[in-house]
């Protein structure tokens, strides 16, 4: 059983997940979601740009689906469970994100790894968390990316660590590439998160 498995969540993205598997190490194990959120346009509820036969050409486990994910943290909590039946401690990324460098390990006794994401959408980096050692009942909730315990006790947001967790920055470097993305389908993006998601606006902040 490997230490860590990435979990990818994905939807037409054939453009970009070569880059994303083609990082990571060939023994690592890989779990790619597929499918579109409810609420987000969409013509059908899975990839049909060759997402799916991308993710299993590179010999990852694929979640397909026919319907429709309810929401995005829906879609990470499946993946996020899914990917903790292959490894004790799971990386989560999106399918326009790749590691520049080696994975990082999450040491002994930590929860969770912070690490630095470098996008163009953005003038500056910004941390964070994307290593977790799993436990039973933990789930994304509110925002992708922030994560509560069985007990609805925060582990971690954008932002902030959860008290009763231990959280380390890790030496690890991820590379966001919406950019090479079209411009409509960022508009859509952009619309949506407005819509759905009232803390996404977070680089705004001073």
């Amino acid at each position: 059983m490997p230490d860590i498995c990435a979990a990818i969540i994905a939807y037409e993205e054939a453009r970009c997940l070569p880059m994303a598997l083609g990082c990571l190490p060939d023994d690592l194990a890989v779990v790619v979601a597929d499918g579109a959120y409810a609420e987000f346009p969409h013509k059908l509820p899975y990839s049909t740009d060759g997402t799916i036969e991308i993710a299993e050409r590179f010999g990852a486990h694929v979640m397909r689906v026919r319907e429709a994910w309810s929401d995005q943290c829906a879609k990470r909590t499946a993946a996020f469970e899914y990917a903790a039946t292959l490894a004790p401690v799971v990386l989560c990324l999106d399918a326009d994100e790749l590691i520049e460098g080696d994975v990082p390990e999450l040491p002994e006794g930590y929860d969770v790894g912070w690490v630095w994401i470098r996008s163009s959408l953005y003038p500056e980096p910004y941390l964070q968390p994307r290593l977790y050692r799993w436990r039973a009942g933990w789930h994304f909730e509110r925002r992708h990316h922030w994560i509560y315990d069985g007990d609805g006790i925060l582990v971690t947001t954008h932002r902030k660590p959860g008290e009763r967790y231990r959280h380390i920055m890790l030496p690890a470097l991820i590379h966001n590439m919406r950019d090479w993305r079209s411009e409509a389908r960022d508009r859509s993006k952009h619309s949506y998160r407005e819509r759905r998601n009232v803390h996404e606006m977070r680089h705004s902040e001073k």
